[in-house]
């Protein structure tokens, strides 16, 4: 572990003060103040070393009684703890300070998420996937982080749009959120095994709700890394199968499964977003919270009967779709991130899989119920 010298150490009559220069005065007008032992730390820490060499370090400098050792060793430990969340020094593990508290763990999709920070963070659609597990078995771990980074290290924006920023690092993805109101950066590691999620109180339910939306980007890219995609589409469950329907927002997605569930009996599945992993011979759509302003979704995974792509028009018709056809179109509906050409292969790899697996449709649809009877009866005519 090794200090980051963006930071000044100014000494000023009896005290001593950490300054922030450069980008991290620009980020965040951080003074720190600490205490000679602070400061001697600091000035160990010009130099890269250890945990254990910076105790053996202090001991030697300070000396203390052997009923003392024990309070001078969990303040040090605490000190680090402190310079390493506000992002003082670098190049520091987890294991190295005090570990911050695990309050739960959740599994979604399959892919196993221990979450850290203080309090219950979870609001109730992340609750319904909370899951025991043992800690070495962790594919994602996610530290919850009252505060502000001291500072956000520069990097290339690749993304660009009125809610958010995505910059990109040798060792980062890093979103700047536009769009919400406490939930501040999302840091996100390379190898997808780290996440930092920074906010600002109060604590309270919408922190809650802007930490659901916040975990949703780094669950999509382990998701893509792991072969599974999200595509935009509402779900409802027709003869033991998921059938999505996807559009823009305003075509009818909504009021066209809601004529499904009034006319033929079905349930819904979610209602904004599924997520699809090809298997050897089949689709399967896998439940995970995020459901737009719906509140729909389910825990459960279920086989994908079929896709269906709605678009407004005066009149109903309905037709079965070629394969290239159903590949573009999976392409343009899919949340899952495309950030960059790795990425877009990924997606279109999945897409490409999935169309050649299942019956995808066009329906151009009035509002009314003809529209669904119409679909319906080609579903009943493909349906294997």
């Amino acid at each position: 572990m090794k200090r980051n010298d963006l930071f000044l150490l100014k000494q000023v009559n009896e005290e001593y003060y950490l300054i922030s220069s450069g980008q991290a005065a620009a980020d965040r007008r951080l003074i720190l103040k600490t205490n000679p032992v602070g400061a001697f730390i600091w000035e160990a820490l010009k130099d890269d070393i250890c945990m254990e060499h910076l105790l053996k370090l202090a001991m030697h400098k300070y000396e203390p009684a052997k009923d003392e050792i024990e309070g001078m060793v969990k303040e040090i430990h605490d000190y680090v703890h402190l310079l390493f969340i506000r992002g003082l020094i670098t190049g520091l593990s987890e294991p190295e300070v005090s570990a911050l508290p695990l309050y739960t763990t959740i599994k979604i999709a399959g892919i196993k998420i221990k979450i850290s920070g203080d309090g219950d963070i979870l609001d109730p659609c992340l609750k319904s996937f909370k899951a025991d597990f043992p800690e070495k078995e962790t594919d994602l771990t996610v530290h919850f982080r009252i505060g502000l980074p001291a500072y956000t290290e520069n990097g290339r924006v690749i993304v660009r749009k009125d809610e958010m920023q995505i910059l990109e690092n040798d060792e980062h993805y890093i979103i700047i959120c536009s769009d919400l109101k406490q939930v501040k950066e999302i840091h996100i590691s390379k190898n997808l095994k780290e996440v930092d999620v920074f906010a600002i109180a109060p604590y309270d339910d919408k922190l809650r709700n802007e930490f659901y939306l916040a975990l949703r980007t780094p669950f999509l890219l382990k998701a893509l890394n792991s072969g599974m995609l999200m595509l935009h589409s509402a779900s409802l469950l027709y003869k033991g199968k998921v059938y999505c329907f996807s559009a823009p927002a305003g075509t009818g997605k909504t009021t066209h499964t809601n004529i499904w569930k009034r006319l033929f009996d079905c349930t819904d599945v979610n209602g904004d977003l599924n997520l699809l992993v090809p298997l050897e011979n089949s689709v399967m759509v896998l439940g995970t919270p995020w459901c737009g302003t719906s509140g729909l979704y389910t825990t459960e995974t279920l086989p994908l009967g079929g896709i269906v792509f709605l678009k407004r028009s005066g009149t109903d018709h309905a037709e079965k779709i070629s394969f290239q056809d159903s590949f573009l179109k999976i392409v343009a509906r899919t949340a899952s991130p495309n950030w960059n050409t790795d990425y877009a292969e990924k997606i279109t790899d999945l897409a490409e899989t999935i169309a050649s697996k299942t019956n995808c449709y066009s329906l151009e649809c009035t509002m009314n119920d003809s529209a669904a009877e119409e679909i319906k009866w080609l579903i009943d005519k493909n349906m294997k």
